[in-house]
Formats: C-alpha cells, structure tokens, sequence
C-alpha cells in the first residue's frame, strides 16, 4: 500500500515538474489515541499508523480521511446534496459505510466514526434468520456483515455451501437461478411483503400480491428480458405496485388520489371547467409539448416525476420504489420542475390560454 501511493505521488511529481498537496481517502478511521486505522475493511491496515508513514515516505504532510466522508463531501459540495444543509452518504460495497455532511463540514464525531453505520449490529429478530458472522472489529452480526457483498457471498455458502462473489450471484439470479434467486427473494422479502400490506390491508390480499410478484420476477428472469441494470429491487417494487393497481382496479376500490402540501401539479395549468373544441386542441399540444420536454430530463427526474404524476405515487411510495430517501425523491421532484420551467422559457412555449 505505502509503495502503491507513494509511487503514485512520485510519478505525477515527475510527469508535471512540480512539487503537490496529497490526499487520501482510506478504509476505516484515524484512532484519536493511537494515529493507526481502526475499523476498515482493508484488515491490513488496522492497527498500523498509515498517515505517519506515508509522511515519512514523501517528507510532507498529507491529508487523510476516511473514504465513506470524502465521497459524502464530494456530493455535498458540488453532487447530489448541493444546497442541502445536511447530507449523510451511504457506501454499500465491499463495506458498508457512511459520511455525515452539515454546512459542507464533515461531522466525524468524538470518535471519528459518526458515519459507520455499518458496524451497528442488526436486531436479533433480523439476525436469526441467518448466522451470525464474526465481524472484524470485534462484534458478530453486524449489518456489514449481511449487506455488504462480502456477507452476501457468505450468507449463499450458508444456505447452498457453495462459494460465489456477490457480483456472479446478481448475475446468475438474473439469469434465473434458481439458488440465486432464493438468496434475493428471503433477502428482500420483508421489505416488499411490508410495502405491499402497506397498501391492502390484508394479509391474505398481500401474501397473493407478493406471490404473483416473484412468480413474474421469475418468469422475467428466465426469459432473459431483464435489463434493469443492477437495480434489482427498485424493479420488483415497481412490479409489486403494478400489480397491486390491478387488484385495485379488479375489485373496484381504486383509492382516490388527494393533495397534499408535498403535491407539484405540473398540469394545474391545463385545467378547464368548460372544456370546447378549441380548448381541448390547445390542451392537447400543451401536453405533447410538456412529454416531450420530459423526455429531456435527466433519468433520476423523469423516473420521479412520472411516478408522481402519471401513477398517482406518493413521495413516500416513490421512495420505496427506487431505493433513495424521501428528501432525494422530492429533491429530484424539485429539480425536475426547475429544469422544465427553464426548458419552457427557453423553448418559448405557453402553458396559459
């Protein structure tokens, strides 16, 4: 490692003719008490002094942080939680981390483990359902040790004894195996049954949604038509939500979609109570112009706001559905509007009679 980074930095200084600030993002924490690594998933670094080492290599002071904050940092400033007060980044890899952001100053705590929400250990009423691995800072069970794809790998040899990285098991079950699949369906089953129940009320209702939901996530995979790229489970909620509208529609007892103070009513403007011909017209070219400005936003904000307005989803289901928070969904969901109102005014197009 220290001959890997220090190489590096020699290299550049040589390419470019000049002396340069060095910076690293590591695994794990710098021990207030010790100066060494504590707690990183790179085991070969804890418990040795990284930072004063390289020093010594180089002759300079470097900076150094853990990688989770400097990501988290990074999205704050200039990414995904601009103008955001505060921002907590989630790692989820070889490692399970996190950096806590507020006012654009990462919050490293007394510690210096604000972040690390990974080596919290999951409730025993998650955790008997799997063993309960060792984890290398010293706990048995902690998340990191069943989110990460390291503990994911592990959690398939429990269930099957055979040894596969966590990426060739996404991949398998993509391509319907039916071990890999297993492994995903108990996975995320909570999650989905929950959601679903969420919306029925019933739990027989929701046992034959979620039934009907793996069978066609199955049928899908077999068929090799799923090209979600990764997303798995932001796909099976959209397929559960899906089906759910259709057990609505079946019965008759579709719910009624109310406003609420989180509403963006893009089409508010459309709205006639004594709609003619020529209205009707104009409406309509008001619309295709509106899908076709959409059409030009960016994935994460045409994804958000057609579930808000063309399936009547709450932000919360909106949430759930793609895998990000409530304030990512509605900040996608303000964006999204930022960027049609600018798009309207550029294009110069009337949404007004």
């Amino acid at each position: 490692t220290l001959d890997t980074v220090c190489e590096l930095v020699n290299y550049l200084e040589d390419k470019y003719k000049k002396s340069c600030s060095v910076g690293v993002g590591s695994p794990g924490a710098l021990s207030k008490e010790t100066n060494c690594i504590k707690g990183g998933n790179s085991t070969w670094l804890n418990d040795r002094p990284l930072k004063k080492d390289i020093e010594l290599r180089l002759n300079r002071k470097i900076f150094l942080e853990n990688d989770a904050n400097c990501f988290a940092l990074s999205e704050s400033i200039d990414g995904a939680g601009l103008n955001h007060e505060i921002v907590f980044g989630v790692i989820i890899g070889t490692g399970v981390g996190g950096g806590l952001i507020i006012n654009n100053k990462i919050v490293n705590g007394l510690n210096n483990i604000t972040g690390e929400w990974g080596h919290n250990q999951m409730p025993i009423g998650t955790n008997d359902k799997w063993k309960r691995h060792d984890c290398y800072c010293g706990k048995k069970g902690c998340i990191e040790t069943f989110l990460s794809g390291p503990g994911f790998s592990k959690h398939f040899y429990d269930i099957h004894k055979i040894e596969l990285d966590a990426k060739i098991i996404q991949e398998n079950a993509n391509k319907g195996d039916e071990k890999s699949l297993e492994l995903l369906i108990y996975k995320h089953k909570s999650k989905i049954y929950n959601f679903i129940f969420s919306k029925v009320h019933d739990s027989e209702v929701a046992e034959d949604v979620f039934q009907e939901t793996f069978i066609k996530v199955i049928k899908t995979l077999k068929n090799g038509s799923y090209n979600e790229e990764g997303k798995f489970l932001s796909w099976v909620m959209r397929i559960s939500h899906n089906l759910i509208i259709d057990f609505f529609r079946k019965t008759n007892r579709m719910p009624k979609f109310e406003a609420s103070s989180d509403d963006y009513d893009v089409f508010q403007f459309i709205k006639d109570d004594s709609p003619n011909a020529e209205n009707t017209l104009i409406n309509k070219q008001i619309v295709n112009d509106l899908q076709k400005l959409i059409l030009e936003l960016p994935l994460d904000q045409k994804e958000v706001l057609n579930m808000r307005i063309y399936r009547d989803m709450s932000f919360k289901e909106i949430a759930e559905a793609t895998g990000v928070s409530i304030n990512t969904a509605l900040g996608r969901m303000r964006y999204a509007i930022i960027n049609l109102r600018k798009m309207v005014m550029d294009n110069q197009i009337f949404l007004a009679q």
